[in-house]
């Protein structure tokens, strides 16, 4: 089991590259926009274990931001994405949930091996995130079917591939994506 401190200080920097200090100042972000992003009980070996939900909001914050002043905006632009063309989930899954979920089942030893490391997450956005939706696409589904596409709710177009997110935000300039590998998301889960 991890604390939240252990898993912006050690564990994401580890899976993801980045410095520990800049994890560990996402994680604060989070905690002070709202106390309820993050458990958040007592301190050293009182301190609270970490969920798969709180992975999940941590890492789409790390992950989708380019600048860590910018956690909250990208948990909440990656994170409350639904489903496009499952229109029985659209309403009660979230890209949060479902990355939660994975987690979950990975830290259970549900999941079942995908073999070679591969893509498992792509966070699509443009520069322009004001004007242009952010996107994500998962590859983590037991069947190995084709991705799954998240967009904001109001997302009519299909989304298969990132060609299908440029042309359905026409004019943007410069798409951002940003891959998590099955690797990185074990790693997490398997500390949790």
């Amino acid at each position: 089991m991890v604390t939240s401190l252990k898993l912006a200080g050690e564990v994401l920097p580890a899976a993801t590259g980045l410095h520990a200090s800049t994890v560990v100042q996402h994680l604060r972000n989070l905690q002070q926009f709202d106390r309820r992003l993050i458990t958040f009980k007592g301190h050293g070996s009182s301190a609270a274990h970490m969920t798969p939900g709180d992975a999940a909001r941590l890492l789409l914050a790390v992950v989708g931001s380019d600048l860590v002043k910018d956690s909250v905006a990208s948990l909440h632009g990656f994170g409350q994405l639904r489903p496009v063309g499952r229109v029985q989930d659209r309403s009660r899954i979230t890209l949060e949930d479902h990355l939660a979920g994975i987690l979950a089942m990975v830290a259970s030893n549900a999941y079942p091996d995908a073999g070679p490391d591969c893509i498992a997450l792509s966070l699509i956005s443009t520069d322009e995130t004001a004007s242009h939706p952010r996107a994500a696409l998962s590859y983590l589904n037991a069947r190995k079917s084709a991705p799954i596409g998240f967009a904001p709710a109001d997302w009519r177009a299909p989304l298969a591939s990132v060609a299908d997110y440029v042309a359905a935000v026409k004019g943007t300039g410069i798409v951002r994506e940003r891959h998590l590998t099955r690797r990185l998301i074990e790693l997490i889960a398997r500390s949790l």
